[in-house]
Order: structure tokens, then sequence, then C-alpha cells
């Protein structure tokens, strides 16, 4: 993909890959930097790679007690369509939800969820939400 003309604003090959990676960053409390890609529309177009990085402070943190308590007492066998139901405004495809229920069998439940959200977060569905 060359992506469009205007900017950072616009998905490219590099933005759309770390928009795909971005939810397993956050629901797995880790560190990242982003080093935002150089163009035509820059402000200060010399700076290096190092300048034009942005590094956190801390990892992110995203507490799952509201999404647990949104399944209640949905089946786990439930809790990716339930999510998918909340997140995407079309219908998952039942492909992607047999991929998605395929990424979190023999989880325990936290880390059930976590896989739940990263793979729902990665389907086109979503990128288009």
């Amino acid at each position: 993909m060359a992506g469009w003309p205007g900017g950072r604003n616009w998905i490219d090959s590099s933005s759309l890959l770390l928009r795909l990676q971005l939810p397993a960053i956050l629901f797995r409390n880790a560190e990242f930097a982003v080093a935002f890609k150089q163009d035509e529309n820059d402000i200060a177009p010399n700076l290096t790679r190092a300048e034009r990085t942005v590094r956190p402070g801390a990892g992110a943190h995203l507490p799952l007690a509201p999404l647990q308590q949104l399944l209640g007492a949905t089946p786990a066998v439930q809790h990716a369509e339930k999510l998918s139901q909340f997140l995407l405004q079309a219908a998952i495809r039942p492909e992607n939800l047999q991929l998605v229920q395929q990424a979190t069998a023999q989880k325990e439940p936290a880390e059930a969820l976590r896989a739940t959200l990263i793979s729902l977060l990665g389907l086109p569905e979503y990128q288009l939400a």
C-alpha cells in the first residue's frame, strides 16, 4: 500500500500495522514506542527517527472489570459473539467468529478475554467501524 496524499492522517502500510498491533500492546500492558513517518507535510522535516519517536512514560493498563460486567453470566463459549455485537458495527462473519473462538481456547478466563478482544479488534469488521 502506498497510502494517500495528505500526510500521516491516512492509513498506509506502517500505520495499518501499528493499528493492528495496538490492541495487543494495550491489553497486555506493554510499553511501546511509535516513530511517525516523515512525509511532505511535516512541519520539521529534518528530524531524525529518534526525534520523531513517541515513548509513553509507562505501559498501558486496561481494566477488564467493565467488560466482565458487560458479559455478566454469558457462558464463556459465547463471549466472542457478545463482545462482537458490542464492538462491531456489522455482524461478525461465522468464519471470523470461529477464528476468534479458537484464539481463546484453553486459556484462563482473564487471558481468554484479552485474547478475544485482541482478535476482535484485528478483524476487518473492526477496522472499518
